[in-house]
């Protein structure tokens, strides 16, 4: 992973943050213990790298938290048994 990745990772999850702040109707999209996993909607290469950190997916609340333009939207991931 690299230090590229790590800082725009930070960023965005800083922008989520706030962007929750100013929409607290979306919390109720994430289930309580669930592992969000931050993706772009024009970032191929940055979005295979965000959902390689699910290492164990069967067992796990995932949800995709994707920045489109300025908003974001948020859904349920859900992986085939492996």
């Amino acid at each position: 992973m690299s230090e590229a990745f790590i800082k725009k990772n930070v960023k965005l999850s800083l922008e989520f943050d706030d962007y929750l702040v100013k929409h607290p109707k979306l919390f109720s999209e994430i289930p309580n213990g669930a592992y969000i996993v931050i993706t772009l909607n024009d970032d191929k290469q940055f979005n295979t790298q965000s959902l390689s950190l699910i290492k164990d997916r069967r067992r796990k609340k995932v949800v995709e938290a994707r920045k489109s333009g300025k908003a974001w939207s948020i859904r349920p991931l859900e992986f085939a048994a492996a």
